[in-house]
């Protein structure tokens, strides 16, 4: 699993968020995160669908496992990556930090 050096906490947002980008590019994911990597329908392409589910999967993985644990109560481990994502932004950007 990519690793940050250092987890989203309460006071590093600009950092990690850089640095998550450049995970989340590395890791071929960043587009189901800014959902620009729409879900197929699964009753046009199923192993598309598939695909894509695992994908965001991973890409979920990667932001719960890059984050302190008292982060985790703004994660809805069912959510999609990129309401986890959205999630985290609207929550730390709104500080300022």
């Amino acid at each position: 699993m990519t690793k940050v050096n250092k987890y989203l906490n309460n006071s590093n947002w600009a950092i990690w968020h850089k640095r998550m980008i450049i995970i989340l590019r590395l890791c071929k994911v960043l587009g189901y995160i800014d959902s620009t990597i729409k879900c197929p329908s699964m009753d046009k392409a199923p192993l598309s669908t598939n695909m894509w589910t695992y994908n965001n999967i991973y890409a979920t993985s990667l932001i719960m496992h890059n984050i302190e644990l008292d982060q985790m109560i703004h994660v809805d481990e069912y959510g999609n990556s990129h309401s986890i994502w959205n999630n985290l932004v609207a929550i730390h950007e709104s500080h300022g930090y």
